[in-house]
């Protein structure tokens, strides 16, 4: 009868796992964080960061966590996206960062233009143009608005409407898929 010896499982060395330092515990990734530019709309302050605006601000109070696009295939996963042609113009009181992103994920490719403009009136104007470059099956693909929830929870706001009509709705202290959130054209 023979008998089989088992071996002892190899050992992981070091070179086979990422050094867990604070900024990948923090940030999830070894790699350095996008530039953050300060920005101004009027009496509003925000950062522009890779495409997105966040942080912002009404004087000392947050008002919007972070507005950007996204691109979610079927099972609701994130389609990472890559930025190219920025062209990012500010003064005292205002701006406007124009850029192109192009998201590609096996059978998945999404190229869109984007505008970001922020005016003296404290007014930010977000467009987006799209084009599906191949046939996907697909979740999402538009923007995510975040409010910070200490700030907003339980506030009244402006909705508007891509059909043009408006109401007055109450921000959610906790995630809850509430109708007025679709197909909405500006919340204020």
């Amino acid at each position: 009868m023979k008998t089989n010896e088992t071996q002892p499982a190899p050992q992981p060395t070091d070179s086979q796992f990422p050094i867990l330092n604070s900024h990948f515990l923090r940030h999830g990734s070894s790699q350095p964080l996008p530039e953050r530019v300060r920005l101004r709309a009027g009496p509003l302050s925000l950062a522009y960061e890779a495409g997105d605006s966040r942080y912002i601000r009404l004087g000392e109070r947050e008002v919007i966590r972070r507005i950007y696009a996204a691109v979610r295939d079927r099972n609701w996963d994130t389609v990472p996206g890559e930025i190219s042609n920025l062209k990012l113009e500010s003064s005292v009181e205002s701006f406007r960062a124009a850029y192109t992103c192009e998201h590609r994920l096996n059978e998945i490719h999404f190229i869109w233009r984007a505008e970001i403009i922020g005016a003296a009136d404290g007014t930010i104007r977000f467009s987006f143009d799209g084009e599906a470059r191949s046939t996907f099956l697909r979740n999402r693909i538009g923007f995510c608005v975040l409010h910070p929830i200490r700030e907003c929870a339980g506030a009244a706001c402006r909705v508007e409407y891509v059909d043009g009509r408006s109401a007055t709705a109450v921000l959610q202290s906790r995630f809850e898929s509430v109708g007025w959130t679709k197909r909405t054209r500006a919340r204020r």
